[in-house]
């Protein structure tokens, strides 16, 4: 995905449903077992990468967020 993809996607959510502007931005974590709401983890910050990552728009978790190695 790139940045105006997600940007539409969010714009199109608020004018549908105008209650989304207070939604809180979360992460979903695939793997995680719930009961209720999908387990998923809050977006403290975003922005463009710097240097190597110029490249990227990077969400900053709220708490780290690890890739699991399966076998």
């Amino acid at each position: 995905m790139i940045c105006e993809g997600l940007k539409k996607i969010i714009d199109m959510t608020l004018e549908s449903t105008p209650t989304a502007k207070e939604c809180e931005v979360t992460v979903y974590v695939s793997g995680e077992s719930s009961i209720g709401a999908s387990p998923s983890v809050e977006v403290r910050s975003a922005g463009k990468g710097i240097d190597w990552d110029s490249w990227q728009f990077m969400l900053y978790t709220e708490v780290p967020v690890y890739k699991k190695i399966t076998k």
